[in-house]
């Protein structure tokens, strides 16, 4: 008799074993499962990032690429060369140059007025010789104001200026500028138009002024 309980208890110790024994192996195939599971939803994860960010990569060179493209049409740099010794750079795409008494820059784009820059050379004159020839009206110079600087920001040529606003047509100005050049005198004619549009103001000034700077 005893000798059958034993065996019936050495059974159920048996099962009890391979229960917890089976128990422990789905356990851990289940958390095997859910590691491998996360590790591939980790690698996906890396994945879309890093195709996300090859994306945006290309959509950013795409747009630089575009913006570049753009800028370069909007400004399309052209040189003249004088026969008098001088050159300057202007934006064929909002300049017309003229050949006529000088030589004339002249803004074609949308603006109000006259904006232009005549540019005449004078032999054998000094400065206030030249700019007297350049402003005269009927042997008389028009009322202006006075000043002396350096020539476009430069430190090697010194200029001399005189302002004058028109009183036949309001808001219109000429700043005359006088260089030493050759043995006689450049006077820069600039004629500018106040606009009612801000922006178009400040193109028109960045479009004359990027002229006088690029003088040689």
């Amino acid at each position: 008799m005893k000798s059958g309980i034993l065996v019936t208890m050495g059974l159920i110790a048996v099962l009890m074993t391979a229960g917890c024994s089976g128990q422990t192996t789905s356990n851990t195939q289940k958390e095997a499962a859910r590691t491998a599971a996360t590790e591939q939803n980790v690698q996906e994860q890396g994945a879309n990032t890093a195709e996300q960010a090859a994306e945006a990569a290309t959509k950013q060179a795409a747009e630089a690429a575009t913006e570049q493209a753009a800028a370069d049409i909007a400004v399309q740099v052209e040189t003249y060369e004088s026969t008098d010794g001088w050159k300057a750079s202007y934006d064929k795409n909002l300049i017309k140059v003229s050949e006529e008494d000088g030589v004339t820059f002249v803004y074609t784009g949308e603006a109000e007025g006259t904006n232009q820059i005549k540019v005449k050379y004078y032999a054998e004159q000094m400065p206030d010789e030249a700019l007297g020839n350049a402003m005269s009206e009927n042997g008389e110079m028009p009322e202006h104001t006075r000043s002396e600087g350096y020539f476009a920001g430069r430190t090697d040529v010194w200029s001399m200026r005189n302002h004058v606003d028109s009183e036949e047509n309001p808001g219109t100005a000429k700043d005359y500028i006088a260089v030493e050049h050759n043995g006689g005198t450049l006077v820069l004619e600039i004629t500018s138009t106040g606009q009612a549009d801000e922006k178009t103001g400040m193109e028109v000034s960045d479009t004359l002024a990027a002229i006088v700077d690029s003088f040689e």
